[in-house]
């Protein structure tokens, strides 16, 4: 059989996509095609991408820190302003069980270099380090990533059959070694929902932005239990991210001062995948040549070069200890995190 064009097709058209790419290229000396789209501008975010895992686990912890010193050293410059800053997040809970497990948390943090204040709800975290998404895609020259071949993510199909799976974008087929799906659009178009392993469930989500309102108490605030994060904009005009339909309104209603009704400048809806238990689901699927990585959250850009190292068979021991115990199919009670219910 001849050696397939690409030992890695990864699909994905967010922040890990590139730098997964770059890792998967610079450090293994891999051949890989990436199947994904520049973000437009006119479309707004779904999500905030903070180095900051709402993760309770030690060993979740490490693999994020060891994910940001590598990505601080692929990510270039822009000629401004680099693309990770800092920031403070408020994560709150109304639950007295999500309290318990953010207090968990915050130690966490506080152990890994970041400061933690409590405050009467939760907790404030300082010295976040946040990517700058849409400048990381107008740079030039982020290391290994240009020498990945991208396709447009345009008619993109992934058939699977008799234990096999074929990917093509357009009227290209791609021949690779191996499949990723990293994002969640790649996920939900791409991978039938029968295939989704435990505990993967379709999210809705609601991105609105708001005109000038009260200031919101940080530059991110995040309601754990009622599945709402703000992220202040210039001006004071606010971008909410609402996971879920139900009582939609008043749960964003409740995260303002006023004044009311919260007028909003746009609103767009789409979907993500979420993990019922707060985990990561990570790994290898039972049908042909697929990886997945979904339920990463907002700190997903940060796991690149251990999710490069899974992916070639070259992680230590702690890292395979890791993603075995978060693979597809298994036993999720030595991995669940902080949960909430998935709001529909």
């Amino acid at each position: 059989m001849a050696e397939p064009r690409f030992d890695v097709a990864i699909v994905g058209s967010g922040p890990l996509s590139l730098l997964l790419a770059a890792e998967l290229v610079r450090i293994h000396g891999k051949r890989v095609a990436r199947i994904g789209n520049v973000p437009s501008l006119q479309r707004l975010p779904r999500q905030v991408s903070i180095c900051l895992p709402l993760a309770t686990r030690p060993s979740t912890w490490r693999l994020v820190d060891t994910g940001l010193a590598e990505a601080r050293e692929v990510l270039p410059g822009d000629g401004s302003e680099p693309l990770l800053a800092a920031t403070e997040v408020l994560v709150t809970a109304d639950l007295a069980a999500s309290r318990t497990g953010l207090d968990h948390m915050a130690h966490m943090a506080l152990g890994h270099g970041l400061k933690a204040r409590a405050r009467d709800t939760g907790w404030l975290f300082s010295r976040v380090p946040v990517l700058r998404d849409q400048a990381l895609y107008e740079a030039h020259g982020m290391a290994g990533a240009a020498s990945a071949v991208t396709y447009p993510a345009t008619d993109v199909r992934l058939e699977i059959a008799d234990g096999s799976a074929t990917l093509s974008a357009g009227d290209t087929q791609i021949d690779a070694g191996l499949i990723v799906l990293v994002d969640d659009a790649a996920l939900i178009e791409l991978l039938p929902t029968e295939l989704w392993p435990e505990p993967l469930r379709l999210q809705s989500i609601t991105s609105t932005l708001t005109a000038p309102t009260s200031p919101i108490a940080a530059p991110v605030v995040h309601a754990f239990d009622r599945g709402v994060t703000l992220v202040r904009r210039d001006g004071n005009a606010v971008l909410a991210i609402i996971a879920g339909d139900a009582d939609l309104e008043t749960r964003l209603g409740s995260m303002f001062a006023g004044p009311f009704p919260i007028r909003r400048m746009a609103t767009s809806r789409s979907h993500r995948v979420a993990s019922l238990d707060g985990a990561p689901v990570v790994g290898p699927l039972a049908a042909g040549r697929i990886f997945i990585a979904a339920g990463l959250g907002s700190a997903a850009p940060f796991f690149g070069g251990p999710l490069a190292r899974a992916i070639t068979g070259t992680s230590g021991d702690a890292e395979t200890a890791w993603f075995t115990a978060h693979a597809p199919g298994s036993d999720r009670t030595q991995v669940a995190e902080l949960s909430t219910r998935v709001l529909t």
